[in-house]
């Protein structure tokens, strides 16, 4: 991100990219949640402070197997399933938290991992499968060959295990690898070598697992949630006149038919009424607005939000 914000602050629609993640896993039933948190913790641990989480800190970042090897102490004794999931994955949905726990749950799996068919699966683990089609491993695209770079089923980062199982193959992790790192991927392969009942299932919307590992894919993520948020908003009768050039906040709430004007820009916790305009031009945050309410001075200009006698 080339940023001194920590990579899962960053912004969109008016929420930090973690949050997008907690809501998912909060809505999967998840009992308990842990965040594994390194750069820059205590910026993080400001911003959700008062969040029924538990931070986990790792030193030093030596891979995702260690990272979740952090948390060992914090489980101990525990004997259900731990679902683990990426801080920067803010398109994926609670339900399909859900579907891989209830996959794990019906093949009575030791560890069940989500993966997706992607055209081009650049920048992604491949999966590696037997003759009979089973999972055998993953492998990083960093250390795969040609031949393994042609998969294109990957790895989304997403997986459910057995708690003590888990923490068995975590201290079996080695760091023979390109990066020097200890992969949690690596726990498939130790998985399949031990004899242990493996499950997969394979998300049928690839898009949910866009990771944001840069300002370019923040843009994109933040495109493809502002159109499910505009979406919401016109399904719940709000007229939006040009979506291509409307900006709503995730928390902005909108009575029905109101209608919302090209170029406007709605920001932070406004709460806009039934029966409103919004004029073209327009910027408010943090803004309530009684039924029947015209906000903008027409077409022209911008709306100046210091000025009271603009919502009268």
């Amino acid at each position: 991100m080339k940023s001194d914000t920590p990579k899962v602050l960053h912004p969109i629609l008016g929420r930090p990219m973690l949050d997008y993640v907690i809501k998912a896993v909060r809505g999967s039933g998840t009992e308990r949640l842990l965040v594994v948190i390194g750069f820059r913790q205590e910026m993080i641990m400001d911003v959700f402070r008062g969040f029924d989480i538990e931070f986990v800190i790792q030193k030093e970042r030596l891979g995702t197997a260690h990272a979740v090897l952090q948390t060992a102490s914090c489980l101990e004794g525990f004997e259900g399933d731990c679902l683990i999931t990426c801080g920067d994955t803010p398109l994926l949905s609670d339900q399909t938290l859900r579907n891989i726990h209830e996959k794990h749950v019906a093949e009575d799996a030791d560890l069940t991992l989500l993966t997706a068919c992607l055209e081009i699966p650049t920048g992604y683990g491949r999966i590696l499968r037997d003759e009979r089609k089973r999972v055998m491993g993953i492998v990083e695209e960093k250390d795969a060959n040609e031949h393994q770079k042609a998969i294109q089923e990957i790895n989304t980062g997403v997986y459910c295990f057995r708690s003590k199982i888990l923490f068995d193959l975590l201290h079996k992790v080695g760091n023979e690898n390109q990066q020097g790192e200890y992969y949690l991927t690596d726990c498939i392969a130790l998985a399949r070598n031990a004899g242990l009942q493996i499950s997969n299932h394979v998300l049928e919307n690839s898009t949910e697992i866009f990771g944001v590992n840069s300002r370019v894919e923040l843009a994109n993520a933040t495109k493809l949630i502002r159109k499910k948020k505009l979406e919401t908003l016109m399904m719940n009768g709000v007229t939006i006149m040009d979506p291509d050039s409307t900006y709503i906040d995730y928390d902005v709430n909108i009575g029905k038919d109101t209608v919302i004007y090209p170029y406007v820009v709605i920001e932070g916790k406004s709460d806009i009424g039934k029966g409103c305009s919004v004029r073209p031009f327009t910027y408010i945050k943090d803004i309530c607005v009684g039924d029947g309410g015209v906000i903008g001075k027409g077409a022209l200009g911008p709306f100046d939000t210091s000025d009271p006698e603009a919502y009268n």
